[in-house]
């Protein structure tokens, strides 16, 4: 099961450690977590994210 916060906790990590140190590599794994989470967490039909994905929610989404 994924949980949305641990998801935006790490782009807020992400986007402060590149911030702070420039390193392109941080840059490229937050394009990576934000297009995952972007992709799978927001609900359309009710305009808010998912609180959680379960394997099965996953496999019907990919």
């Amino acid at each position: 099961m994924k949980l949305w916060w641990p998801h935006g906790e790490t782009l807020y990590a992400l986007l402060l450690a590149w911030d702070l140190t420039g390193r392109d590599e941080l840059a490229e794994w937050y394009r990576k977590v934000h297009d995952y989470t972007f992709s799978h967490f927001p609900d359309p039909e009710h305009g808010e994210w998912f609180g959680y994905l379960k394997r099965t929610h996953f496999l019907q989404s990919t």
